[in-house]
């Protein structure tokens, strides 16, 4: 059996009902919203051009593809005052969302606060897909939340303090 590449393990904090749930096998699912502050840590924004013949040429009023991920860097002072900041494209209604997930192949999961007698767990991940919901703003009446959905496989460790 050929052996996966090697990817990025991601550490989340989660509810305790939540974790209990994953180690149940009940959820198989883990969402997390894609926002300003957190899409570094969920999506490429550098470009790689080992990715670049899987991009969609998508053309944007304001630049190309490439030019995006340069915008996701920095936040440019005449567009600012126009009230644009790269952020601002994570919640444009694309019909898909045109950016790739990092390459995310565990999640760390630290249940509840951090303390050393707190559960935790690796999981792997076996798939990851997007999805969107509806948030108008006054300004922009069709704006969307964008969540990234880690698809959770094999339980690789867990430390669960009894109950």
């Amino acid at each position: 059996m050929a052996q996966r590449p090697q990817g990025e393990q991601l550490y989340l904090t989660i509810k305790q009902s939540y974790f209990d749930q994953i180690i149940a096998g009940t959820k198989t699912i883990e969402y997390r919203d894609i926002t300003p502050t957190t899409y570094k840590k969920y999506l490429v924004t550098e470009f790689v051009p080992e990715l670049r013949v899987h991009l969609p040429s998508i053309n944007f009023d304001f630049g190309t593809q490439d030019q995006i991920f340069d915008l996701l860097h920095t936040c440019i002072p005449e567009t600012k005052e126009e009230g644009f900041c790269p952020e601002d494209l994570l919640f444009l209604p694309y019909d898909e969302l045109p950016f790739y997930p990092k390459y995310i192949t565990s999640l760390k999961l630290l249940a509840g606060k951090q303390a050393p007698d707190a559960d935790r767990a690796i999981v792997e991940v076996i798939d990851i897909t997007f999805s969107k919901r509806p948030m108008p703003t006054p300004f922009f009446k069709d704006a969307v939340v964008w969540t990234i959905e880690f698809h959770l496989g094999d339980i690789i460790e867990k430390q669960v303090k009894a109950k």
